[in-house]
């Protein structure tokens, strides 16, 4: 008896997970997240923005920043999102500013929780670890200090990123992300590594 009862679930599971992407309806929860973490961006001036009697002047931003992120669903795996980024401590002099656009590709399970509905049946997934790489596209601003003068900049960034999220329960994630971003300014050209810890909450799709 207990055999056929596993054969009996065996199949039905196995009909279901044939026929998901056949349902009628599949629903797509939109993500919004909010992160802490550091910026780190060394950069360079370009010629022309600096005195040529001092020569090139480079060095390093360090902020500690804050990353808001909007991610809504195409598919199972695949999202597009966008953020913004900025450091606001009163008293620090650098200062960094983005915003971005981009696209995030899942892979080893589903990147977001969907609602699977047919006339007969609704099923809903929550994938407990999900993991990412992608891309973004923006434009950043920067307050930075060469040769103790305080100067700033707007230029584009354009780089990859990669993460981990685990389900801490169906509605909120745990989150951790690295970027590597390259950035080309008015003055400077700049390398740029964003490391960032927060959380994302699953909400209901504003598209």
């Amino acid at each position: 008896m207990r055999k056929k009862l596993l054969r009996k679930n065996f199949v039905w599971l196995f009909i279901l997970g044939l026929s998901f992407d056949a349902y009628a309806v599949v629903t797509y929860k939109d993500q919004l997240g909010i992160s802490l973490g550091m910026i780190n961006a060394g950069f360079s001036q370009n010629s022309g923005a600096f005195d040529e009697t001092k020569g090139v002047s480079s060095g390093s931003v360090a902020v500690i920043s804050l990353d808001f992120n909007y991610e809504f669903f195409t598919s199972r795996r695949t999202s597009y999102s966008f953020r913004a980024t900025g450091s606001g401590i009163a008293g620090e002099v650098s200062k960094y500013y983005a915003v971005s656009g981009g696209r995030k590709y899942y892979f080893g399970a589903d990147g977001v929780s969907a609602v699977f509905v047919d006339q007969n049946i609704k099923v809903i997934t929550n994938p407990v670890f999900r993991y990412y790489a992608g891309w973004s596209l923006g434009f950043f601003s920067m307050v930075y200090e060469p040769k103790k003068e305080v100067r700033s900049d707007l230029g584009i960034e354009i780089g990859g990123n990669g993460g981990i999220l685990y389900m801490a329960n169906n509605s909120t994630s745990y989150k951790g992300e690295l970027s590597v971003l390259r950035g080309v300014g008015v003055e400077t050209t700049s390398f740029i590594i964003q490391i960032f810890a927060g959380a994302t909450f699953y909400i209901n799709s504003l598209f």
